[in-house]
């Protein structure tokens, strides 16, 4: 890692929420594949930054995007 990365970050705390598609459910659903209550992708109070849309290997969206408190 980088000193410029480190001196950045440093006193930064930086969240990275994960959504995508579940087949079994037909829903979102966050990391532990049920609901969205670990979720905060697009009503958090702080702000976000680098959203990402990927198909993975099911052929489903996923949904990523770091946020600042």
């Amino acid at each position: 890692m980088s000193k410029n990365f480190k001196k950045r970050f440093s006193f930064t705390i930086i969240y990275i929420f994960l959504l995508f598609f579940s087949t079994i459910f037909a829903e979102w659903v966050d990391v532990d594949g049920v609901d969205q209550e670990s979720i905060n992708v697009s009503n958090n109070t702080g702000d976000s930054y680098t959203p990402s849309l990927q198909i993975n290997n099911f052929d489903n969206p996923c949904i990523a995007s770091v946020h600042y408190p």
